[in-house]
């Protein structure tokens, strides 16, 4: 284990945001590693996107059921903390046993995008483990990868051992259960026995031959994994929840899995094919527990294309019901054109108040053929008609330029005149066009198209913006074109690009998916330098030459073959989830094929949340105390009263929602105490509907409250009480610091001692004297302060008695001890009065 309180000294004070790197969330699994198989899982992302993931939650908890195993997690560091990270020479550990990566058995990997690979040489670089497979030794930790780019996943393919390539859920198990039971077996041997597990390469047991400048793996064809039936896969309801906002802050509840619309450009599609459904009864379920367990106020019910789930009609109203009344909403976030009905709108309306976002993709009637994006004009048309009518004030359309079978030029003059006529037909809505270059992805029938120049793209997008420069209601948006062209490289790169990719990142490359970190000029440099032509890459290829990915197989090649001839005559492709017509070869009809959701009968729970209700009215005030310490002196402000707020649905407390658009739970608090400070004594009140014991209350809450979070007091008030603000603005504090203080006691504090506080206005001086009523240093020092508006913070208190300021003042583990106030001689406790 890595020094964590060293950690915690040293380090997350002077980073942007410390939880990042804490651990300790509620569901965080913490298991001993002796006897077990360890597998520590990255994203290869800050900690707010990587959390959010869905393939790494699922994966997560499914190993971890597993007795025989411990599946732990890490991210990769913002560029803070891996400056002190390297600075005091400590390893990139995992989450819950702050364990360095590099003593698991198994690191591995979820790569949902391409931009992510210099992260990835990020954290094995601090985990101190080689980049290349060839140089790691049998001390070393195996290094895998999953996700959707294992289609083509040549451009790091040195620096890995062993890829998922599909659904992971069985594989990884599989690769679990082969180290486990070989605890002696070599590198070597475990590899050979990974490569014999269906959808695992491993591509250090594959000879290269370069053809047509392109580096090509031979050897056995890995086929993608799929599995058979959602039903039969256990879904993770113990989600975990997040120390500090997530960008995906919900939770999920996964629908279905794979699709049959046959988008020519989509490699989603293409690489999760059939698509195979949960039944109503399932997901009802499944969304009711997740709820429970994590206690968010919304969750998201996850699809490539959720409109085209086949009981969708049945399900929205069922979930209305279920969940409605509790204050607990749903979104549907990839919603269809051609499947956007005006029951559905209507459905929609009832869950979601923010605009409606539509992938349009192509601009006019014959373009959209190409694509095989079964949607016209008149269906826009009548969508948008449908949103005006229900009150929908907003609407965000997703545009491609650059799609094979056309030109930028027709593209965006399609783009030009449908805004114009939809701005015509709907004065009232405001559009937001976003615009992305098209990329050409493996495994589609797009693969053997060219990619477009980024400056001519970027000339396209400016060219937009300044058409409707006057259009109040027309938006023009854009995807960084320099960013597409880079993520088409490796989109479609191969072994080669390795060199490149490690070259960046010893320059400096990091976080490249991120508009305002990309290096553009930094990543040519490396190009030239290595004399790597980028643009061999996105050229387009002729339909018989040798591809990097072509080892992986997803559909037969025939079938893109013939979906591109279909695409150059503007053609449709029939939806093959009910009949199978197209013939890609994915389903072989016993074991692979599409599912529908099954006909189960799915009953409404009447006892689900049943102390919450959105229309409850205040009966009475609850005023609580709570400690906040250890990993929790690292939630903010703001993200306390979400883990509160979170806290109440879990434990099925009667608390009163607000009245208005965004009914939530609404927290006052007692002052608002710094980051990263303790403290024993904290108050907070909430309006209630029912009242409860106070021990109800507080043995109710603490069993559903992270670590470090725990309620110690509870009094239930009447209505109009005069508030917490009211009753206490002015009170005293008693703080302990570690360490001694500037000064031995209060008399040693010069009359005139000021401390400069800044505030939104400008300083302000302020006499220490004033505030200071107690103070107490040996080996520790102990003050007592008057706390009132415009006076001394807390901090300003530290600084005063240590001459330290923020952030480095956390290193004396500053804690408030207690909070009251004096009535008649006497000490009066806060949560008294």
């Amino acid at each position: 284990m890595v020094d964590f309180r060293f950690i915690e000294q040293h380090i997350l004070p002077y980073v942007e945001k410390p939880a990042r790197y804490t651990g300790g969330e509620v569901h965080s699994i913490q298991k001993s590693h002796k006897g077990r198989t360890t597998l520590a899982l990255v994203y290869p992302d800050i900690y707010e996107i990587g959390i959010s993931n869905l393939g790494i939650r699922i994966l997560y908890d499914l190993v971890n059921r597993d007795e025989r195993f411990v599946c732990e997690r890490a991210y990769t560091p913002w560029l803070d903390m891996e400056d002190l990270l390297r600075k005091h020479r400590i390893p990139l550990y995992s989450l819950e046993s702050k364990t360095p990566l590099a003593h698991f058995d198994v690191v591995g990997f979820s790569f949902q995008y391409e931009l992510l690979y210099t992260n990835f040489l990020t954290v094995l670089d601090l985990a101190g483990i080689p980049f290349l497979s060839s140089e790691r030794t049998e001390d070393h930790p195996l290094i895998i990868a999953g996700g959707p780019v294992t289609g083509n996943i040549e451009p790091v393919a040195d620096f890995l051992d062993a890829v998922c390539v599909g659904d992971g859920e069985t594989a990884l198990l599989e690769m679990m259960e082969v180290l486990h039971n070989h605890p002696h077996a070599s590198r070597k041997e475990i590899l050979s026995m990974f490569a014999d597990i269906p959808g695992v390469y491993v591509p250090s047991l594959y000879t290269l031959s370069k053809e047509n400048g392109f580096v090509i793996p031979k050897g056995k064809p890995v086929i993608v994994r799929r599995e058979p039936d959602l039903e039969n896969i256990p879904f993770v309801t113990k989600q975990l929840i997040p120390n500090c906002q997530a960008i995906q802050d919900r939770a999920v509840v996964e629908v279905a899995r794979g699709c049959t619309r046959g988008c020519r450009f989509c490699q989603a599609g293409v690489h999760y094919r059939p698509v195979r459904e949960r039944s109503i009864a399932t997901i009802l379920q499944l969304s009711r527990e997740v709820i429970r367990e994590t206690g968010y106020r919304e969750f998201s019910l996850i699809s490539l294309s959720i409109s085209d789930y086949s009981a969708l009609a049945d399900l929205l109203p069922l979930l209305h019901e279920q969940f409605s009344p509790h204050g607990i909403s749903f979104s549907l976030p990839s919603l269809r054109l051609d499947s956007f009905t005006i029951d559905l709108a209507k459905s929609v309306q009832e869950i979601r108040k923010s605009g409606l976002t539509f992938a349009v993709e192509g601009a006019t009637d014959e373009i959209r053929r190409a694509i095989n994006k079964t949607v016209t004009t008149d269906n826009l048309c009548e969508v948008i008609s449908i949103a005006q009518k229900l009150g929908w004030k907003s609407v965000k359309l997703y545009f491609m330029i650059g799609l094979p079978y056309t030109t930028p030029s027709e593209e965006v003059l399609g783009i030009q005149h449908l805004l114009e006529s939809l701005s015509q037909k709907f004065p009232s809505i405001t559009i937001t066009a976003s615009v992305a270059v098209f990329i050409p992805k493996p495994h589609t029938p797009f693969q053997w198209a060219g990619q477009m120049d980024p400056d001519e793209a970027l000339s396209h997008f400016q060219n937009l913006i300044h058409i409707f420069r006057h259009k109040k209601k027309i938006q023009i948006r854009y995807n960084h074109p320099h960013l597409s062209f880079l993520e088409g490289v490796f989109s479609q790169g191969d072994r080669q690009l390795g060199q490149v990719i490690q070259l960046a990142w010893k320059r400096g490359a990091r976080f490249d998916g991120w508009n305002d970190q990309i290096q553009i000029e930094l990543w040519k440099s490396c190009f030239e330098e290595l004399g790597i032509d980028p643009w061999m890459y996105l050229r387009p290829k002729n339909l018989d030459a040798p591809l990097p990915w072509q080892i992986i197989k997803t559909t037969s090649e025939t079938f893109l073959k013939r979906e591109n001839e279909k695409a150059s005559q503007h053609i449709f492709s029939d939806d093959c989830r009910d009949r199978c017509s197209n013939q890609c070869e994915v389903c072989d009809f016993r074991i692979i094929r599409p599912r529908n959701a099954q006909e189960k009968q799915a009953m409404i729970d009447p006892h689900f949340l049943s102390n919450l209700s959105i229309d409850a009215s205040p009966q009475a005030i609850l005023r609580f105390s709570f400690e906040k310490k250890d990993l929790a002196r690292y939630i903010s402000p703001t993200d306390l009263e979400e883990t509160l707020s979170r806290a109440v649905i879990r434990a099925n407390l009667p608390v009163c929602y607000t009245q208005g658009f965004n009914p939530h739970f609404r927290f006052a608090f007692l002052w608002a105490l710094p980051l990263g400070f303790e403290s024993f004594m904290e108050l907070a009140e909430v309006n209630i509907w029912q009242t409860l014991p106070p021990e109800e209350w507080i043995h109710r809450f603490n069993e559903v409250l992270p670590e470090g979070l725990k309620i110690n007091g509870a009094r239930t008030l009447l209505l109009g009480t005069p508030s917490l603000s009211q009753q206490a603005k002015n009170h005293l504090c008693t703080l302990q610091i570690e360490g001694p203080s500037l000064y031995p006691s209060l008399q040693h504090i010069p009359e005139d001692a000021l401390v400069i506080k800044k505030t939104k206005s400008g300083e302000k001086a302020l006499p220490i004297r004033k505030y200071l009523l107690h103070l107490e240093s040996e080996k520790t020092t102990r003050v007592t302060f008057l706390l009132e508006d415009g006076g001394l913070r807390v901090q300003d208190v530290v600084e005063a008695v240590t001459g330290v300021p923020l952030p480095e003042m956390l290193r004396f583990s500053p804690t408030i001890v207690s909070r009251h106030l004096i009535q008649n001689g006497a000490n009066i406790p806060l949560l008294d009065l």
